[in-house]
């Protein structure tokens, strides 16, 4: 029984060395590669281009929605829906009354 447990201990022992052996190496490559790479500098990508700042135009005929007078509608329904001003507004019972 003794040498068995001799054998097997030796076993063991060859074991455990090239267990070691091998996480030696192991740790000599980890130790080789830095576990922080040094930060490279960032390239902005192509598509990334920094935008002209925008002149300021000064044009009559556009308008603050992008399109130009003929364009707009809006201006048109002012036009349908605005009545002229009353000639002489008069107060009867307690009313305005206004009169065209």
């Amino acid at each position: 029984q003794n040498k068995q447990l001799e054998e097997e201990i030796k076993e063991l022992e060859a074991k455990m060395k090239q267990r070691t052996g091998q996480s030696e190496v192991v740790l000599e490559k980890e130790q080789q590669q830095p576990a922080h790479p040094a930060p490279t500098a960032l390239k902005t990508p192509p598509c990334f281009k920094k935008e002209e700042p925008l002149i300021p135009v000064s044009d009559a005929v556009r308008t603050i929605e992008g399109s130009n007078t003929a364009d707009n509608r809006y201006s048109e329904f002012v036009e349908e829906f605005t009545k002229s001003e009353p000639a002489v507004v008069s107060l009867e019972y307690g009313v305005a009354r206004m009169t065209c």
